[in-house]
């Protein structure tokens, strides 16, 4: 027998330049015995994304979330695209709020929100096994939460930048501690369009599942990057064999290209050819430019590094570091002051270089690993030749870098030092050598143990 109890429920719709779904006629039942909770909607103007959000009245008509961590058991017509007019979506409290009320005389309601797919939620998922697409509204209502590991192998999860209409400074100041003044800037950087950014850098179980083979080394003598590591991040592919076919040449690079039908297209057979392929999304999945990954690194802040903190004296290893990057102070690269041979003496294998992803603390915007673990890929080249027109930041509106045969990798990796982990810090060009495994054997391509890649994806 089921006990019916009609809440009081809200209604919200997004404001989009385009169209505007909303819903009506929100319900909420429960199950007397079981507590599961049905909640009832009716969708106009579809399709659009549906997202739902449990609220309590704590007085005065004042309601509040009960968490995302208190909601993550729910399915149904929910956190995906709804194209028809009516929808359901289940909740398990039993499984999310053991010590909360049944519905029955408590003031609880269904946030049911309707989002336009041009201005979804801020974190969106993506299936490698079938193309599904998740959102949510934040980290806390992912299911299993943000350590559980699907979201570091089956499923590529994303989280919405707000940089639609913003300028930044980007680069560092003039008093920043061991800048290259010549390629830092800093420039005044601005935005036409929001994007959607990794939140992890790409790891290697999802390397192995597009391409079906390991990520490839050319380091034998590090042992921690083994089969073993599906959750560290992928390293050892240069940009090039990211869109240019992994066996073809440098030349075949044209990024930025003026055509954007030829600007926006990569080879089947590149690394982001079978990203694509596999998604079956249908969109242009891509590196982030630079002044999109530093936007994102900062995330809202002016300092040396995203966590606050500035680096005021030339130093390799600071405290803070520790507890928001895997750098070479806490990757057995070097120890007790000492740089080490390989494999370091003082970590076991499994403990050293780089770390799982997400395993030291996230920026403002739920973003891991921007400092640290491997240095990460972005879109744009420059020409590291002495001419300063050709190596210097950009800026303006959506810059993306000069044609050129080099590229800065950014963010510092488990082999740096603090200053080479500073969020404007662009560091060593990496010119030929850049195609990664493609060129084994080439004398540039033993540093590659210390480059990945973020993907983003650009909103229109």
């Amino acid at each position: 027998m089921k006990n019916c109890v009609l809440v009081s429920s809200a209604v919200l719709a997004s404001s989009v330049a385009f169209a505007k779904p909303t819903v009506s006629s929100v319900t909420m039942t429960q199950d007397a015995s079981s507590r599961k909770v049905t909640i009832g909607y009716a969708l106009t103007d579809g399709p659009a994304v549906v997202t739902v959000d449990i609220q309590t009245n704590a007085g005065a008509n004042v309601w509040a979330s009960i968490g995302g961590v208190r909601q993550r058991h729910v399915v149904g017509d929910v956190n995906q695209v709804v194209s028809k007019s009516s929808g359901t979506i289940c909740w398990s409290p039993d499984k999310d709020w053991n010590d909360g009320p049944a519905l029955a005389g408590a003031s609880i309601r269904a946030v049911v929100t309707a989002w336009s797919p041009d201005a979804p939620p801020n974190y969106w998922a993506v299936s490698f096994l079938d193309g599904a697409q998740r959102y949510y509204l934040g980290e806390d209502y992912l299911p299993g939460g943000i350590q559980d590991d699907r979201w570091r192998k089956e499923w590529l999860l994303f989280r919405k930048v707000p940089a639609k209409g913003v300028s930044f400074r980007q680069g560092s100041p003039s008093d920043e501690i061991n800048r290259t003044a010549a390629k830092e800037g800093p420039v005044t950087t601005s935005f036409t369009a929001d994007y959607y950014l990794g939140v992890f850098e790409f790891t290697q179980w999802q390397y192995r599942y597009l391409l079906n083979k390991y990520n490839p080394k050319t380091h034998d003598d590090y042992p921690y990057f083994t089969a073993e590591s599906d959750t560290r991040p992928l390293e050892n592919e240069g940009p090039t064999g990211c869109y240019v076919s992994l066996k073809e040449s440098y030349d075949d690079y044209k990024w930025p290209n003026e055509d954007p039908a030829i600007a926006r297209s990569v080879k089947e057979d590149s690394l982001f050819g079978y990203l694509r392929k596999t998604l079956g999304l249908g969109i242009d999945l891509f590196l982030p430019t630079e002044a999109q990954w530093e936007y994102a690194c900062r995330a809202g802040k002016g300092t040396t590094y995203n966590d606050g903190h500035d680096l005021t004296d030339w130093k390799e290893d600071v405290p803070f570091l520790h507890e928001i990057a895997r750098f070479a102070y806490n990757s057995g690269r070097c120890v007790n002051g000492s740089w080490e041979t390989v494999p370091p003496r003082d970590v076991p294998p499994a403990e050293g270089g780089t770390a799982r992803v997400g395993s030291y603390k996230p920026n403002a915007w739920g973003f891991y690993d921007m400092h640290g673990n491997v240095e990460e890929w972005c879109l744009d080249r420059a020409n590291d030749d002495g001419a300063a027109s050709k190596n210097a930041l950009q800026g303006g509106q959506d810059p993306k870098g000069y044609e050129g045969w080099a590229f800065y990798p950014r963010g510092g990796s488990w082999e740096s030092t603090a200053y080479t982990l500073r969020t404007a810090c662009r560091d060593v060009s990496f010119d030929y050598y850049s195609f990664g495994a493609a060129h084994v054997g080439s004398a540039g391509n033993k540093n590659m143990r210390t480059v990945g890649i973020r993907v983003c994806y650009q909103l229109h």
